[in-house]
């Protein structure tokens, strides 16, 4: 989760993430960024101030069954 002010313009933490921490050393990721139905509620909830998104990190299948 990341966390942000004023409608995401002013990070509340260092906003660089190393994708190697959670993919390991594999060529091949997707990043997906996205708000859930909660980040919307709390950005609604808060007018703006505070929004927050979700980060979700996908390695192929097949490269996630050799990690076995």
């Amino acid at each position: 989760t990341n966390h942000h002010l004023i409608f995401g313009l002013l990070p509340l933490k260092d906003v660089n993430v190393n994708p190697q921490e959670y993919v390991g050393n594999r060529d091949s990721y997707m990043v997906k960024v996205n708000h859930s139905f909660e980040n919307l509620l709390i950005e609604y909830l808060t007018f703006g101030i505070y929004t927050q998104t979700t980060t979700t990190f996908y390695v192929p299948l097949k490269d996630a069954e050799n990690a076995k």
